[in-house]
């Protein structure tokens, strides 16, 4: 059991600390939270001392539950530990995704950075090359500043519906939320 986050895929760093360094432009070192199963604590422990990167805090899940209670656990150590206001602005982003490129990237969260100083919440999503039913889909609607209203959320529907959607001109849930 050794998830994709810790492999090297296309490059000498795993798929964890690409996603920590792709943030690092937009936030400091001491303000990103990896949330982690209680199991794999070495493996995260290892790859952040190894690169440096001591002032990343570790949170420990001691069940893996599911992403909203790993979320809920992150906010709450925002909140109790590093006594955040509710003025933080928080990014929450999966440790298993390949981007590229990564500027075109940091411009999207910037500008989701952007409508978050506006009082929205913003989910970041992907335009789909085919059908998946792997994915929660997102119809976006009206138009606002640099993004887009989301008219309706699709948490990974069947075959059907999800090849509906794509013809729709639905994105795929990128897993990125900015609030």
């Amino acid at each position: 059991d050794y998830p994709k986050q810790f492999l090297q895929i296309f490059d000498d760093k795993s798929l964890l600390l690409q996603s920590i360094m792709r943030y690092m432009p937009i936030a400091r070192e001491e303000d990103i939270i990896v949330v982690t199963g209680a199991k794999y604590e070495y493996h995260v422990r290892s790859e952040l001392n190894a690169n440096g990167l001591s002032k990343v805090h570790l949170v420990l899940e001691p069940e893996f539950k599911n992403t909203v209670s790993a979320i809920t656990l992150a906010i709450n150590y925002c909140k109790n530990e590093l006594k955040c206001t509710n003025d933080e602005i928080i990014f929450i982003s999966s440790s298993d995704h390949l981007i590229s490129p990564v500027n075109v990237f940091l411009r999207n969260m910037r500008q989701g950075l952007s409508l978050t100083n506006k009082d929205k919440i913003v989910v970041f999503g992907v335009k789909p090359t085919k059908v998946a039913t792997n994915y929660g889909y997102i119809k976006i609607g009206e138009k606002i500043d640099e993004g887009y209203i989301v008219e309706n959320f699709v948490e990974k529907p069947g075959e059907a519906d999800a090849e509906k959607y794509v013809k729709e001109g639905y994105y795929w849930n990128a897993g990125i939320t900015v609030f």
